[in-house]
């Protein structure tokens, strides 16, 4: 995810592998905390990430626009019982 991530922004250094790695981490934890599978295989969930990372690294011109992009994309997540985490 780390990769995709980085050729989304257009970095090549890994001068910002770990708070790259960080925001990956808090969005599966945030998906975690509202219910939603977090796997990285399944496209919508990357795209949640790719949003979510895009959103708050850096200092992007349309920071507010991309975290309502990113909410209303996890809100409609949130109505499909198949990206709903199973309890165990």
């Amino acid at each position: 995810m780390l990769a995709i991530i980085k050729n989304d922004l257009g970095i090549t250094t890994t001068a910002f592998d770990v708070v790259l790695q960080e925001m990956i981490d808090e969005c599966k934890h945030q998906l975690d905390i509202l219910g939603l599978i977090n796997d990285e295989a399944n496209v919508l969930i990357r795209k949640a990430i790719r949003l979510y990372v895009r959103a708050n690294f850096g200092e992007p011109d349309d920071t507010e626009m991309l975290i309502g992009i990113y909410q209303n994309f996890v809100a409609s997540l949130m109505t499909y019982a198949e990206y709903e985490k199973v309890a165990t």
